[in-house]
């Protein structure tokens, strides 16, 4: 009200000024109604913004604003391109070509490294029709491989066999390769490793701790490598001191744990406990393509193209037609080593059974709530087999809990045997693009 007060009283002296000199006036008048409108403009606009009361203001409003610019920028800056990290080759939404080109960079890079550990090369498996060579690496698809490749130089026995999965596991690796070409890397002359090198050269990988998982379960906890390998790590434990003086029972080799297996490997010169680059350097041996368990599928069609085989896998569900191969030429060949008097002294029939199955569940093929078929003592091995194969079916391909095993054992290490064991397998890690430091293992 004061501010209107001074107003009327500045209006009446300007009346009084105008009868006058009304022109002066009138001028001087309109120019301090001006100034004062403005002057109490601005007074009024800042005793509304900033004397205002802080209950008058409305913080949800106030939030929801806050919250709607946030997602503006976020939203912003989603749609600014990002910097990628570069694609993986274990991808299978790339080509096998763009995967090869990731893998052999990689490894001409790991090669070019001053001070890197020098790998070997082993056995070469050639084949002249296809201008193909494998390097051969065991317990990693080995099998498979020289399935494929014998089939593809008809080197099988009189008897043809309907597709190269029928060829027996055992004879595969074993006959005398007559139309195959065996080479020893060592002991090739330069002319013949000239021609080797001018083929496509391939191997078949997987992670190295796996493949020791796998190679373990299979050789150590099976029958496989216990007149071998098992004795001589039960051979080195301390002696127990008989009363009566008897002489000690020669060693099974059925009671290895996987920490002494693995301390056995640290030292070992077996072939199949071996690095990958100790068999098959690509340092040493140019590759044109590297074959990956996790991409095995899309890697493995572009190989067997070369050999015409691709019909061999071409089946509504190869990964099943795979599994049920393995297990049933698995649980043949463990049950063809009681013919050995050396592993009947030391496993009955259904103990081998039952060991067959816990393999079966450690790598994830079975599931650990599965229960074991009934009069496993008595079961002909076929119908056990058959009966896994049925089980194996309901678990399917991918196994969530495939790994849940090999974690656990790894985990139960000591420090010392984990550190050795990854740095024995470092080359392999840095070659193939495998994790050294899984944090499921490491964490």
């Amino acid at each position: 009200m004061t501010s209107w007060r001074r107003a009327l009283g500045v209006m009446r002296v300007l009346c009084k000024g105008c009868c006058r000199q009304p022109l002066v006036f009138a001028g001087a008048g309109l120019f301090l109604i001006f100034v004062y409108v403005f002057a109490i403009g601005r007074h009024s606009w800042d005793e509304n913004h900033v004397l205002v009361d802080s209950a008058d203001i409305d913080i949800a409003a106030i939030i929801r604003e806050k919250h709607l610019d946030a997602q503006n920028k976020s939203t912003t800056i989603e749609a600014m391109p990002m910097p990628t990290s570069p694609p993986s080759d274990d991808d299978e939404t790339l080509t096998f070509e763009e995967a090869q080109k990731i893998r052999l960079e990689r490894i001409q890079k790991v090669c070019a490294t001053p001070g890197r550990q020098i790998g070997f090369v082993s056995t070469l498996i050639g084949t002249a029709r296809s201008n193909l060579t494998y390097c051969m690496t065991p317990r990693s698809a080995n099998t498979f491989w020289l399935q494929m490749l014998r089939y593809s130089q008809r080197d099988f026995p009189d008897e043809v066999p309907q597709s190269p999965l029928d060829l027996d596991t055992r004879q595969v690796r074993t006959r005398p390769f007559i139309r195959t070409r065996k080479y020893n890397w060592k002991m090739l002359p330069e002319v013949e490793r000239a021609t080797v090198l001018q083929s496509k050269i391939f191997l078949s990988v997987q992670d190295p701790y796996w493949r020791l998982w796998t190679t373990y379960l299979n050789a150590l906890t099976l029958p496989d490598l216990w007149t071998s390998v098992g004795a001589k790590i039960e051979a080195k434990r301390p002696q127990v001191r008989d009363p009566l003086k008897r002489k000690p029972p020669a060693p099974c080799g059925d009671t290895i744990t996987f920490e002494e297996f693995l301390l056995y490997v640290l030292k070992a010169y077996e072939p199949d406990l071996q690095p990958i680059h100790h068999q098959c350097d690509p340092c040493t041996l140019p590759l044109s393509y590297v074959i990956k368990a996790g991409t095995a599928k899309r890697d493995n069609r572009y190989i067997l193209t070369h050999l015409n085989l691709t019909w061999a896998v071409e089946l509504s569900d190869v990964q099943a037609e795979l599994r049920k191969r393995y297990i049933k030429s698995l649980v043949m060949e463990n049950f063809d080593r009681l013919h050995d008097i050396r592993i009947q002294r030391c496993v009955t029939f259904g103990d081998l059974g039952r060991r067959l199955w816990h393999s079966f569940v450690l790598q994830g093929i079975l599931r650990d709530t599965m229960q074991m078929p009934e009069g496993i003592d008595d079961l002909h091995q076929t119908v056990f087999a058959d009966k896994l194969v049925q089980l194996a079916e309901q678990v399917g391909n991918d196994n969530p809990e495939k790994r849940k095993y090999m974690i656990a054992a790894f985990r139960h290490l000591s420090q010392e045997t984990l550190k050795a064991v990854r740095e024995k397998f470092d080359m392999d890690f840095k070659l193939f693009g495998y994790d050294p430091e899984p944090p499921e293992i490491f964490g």
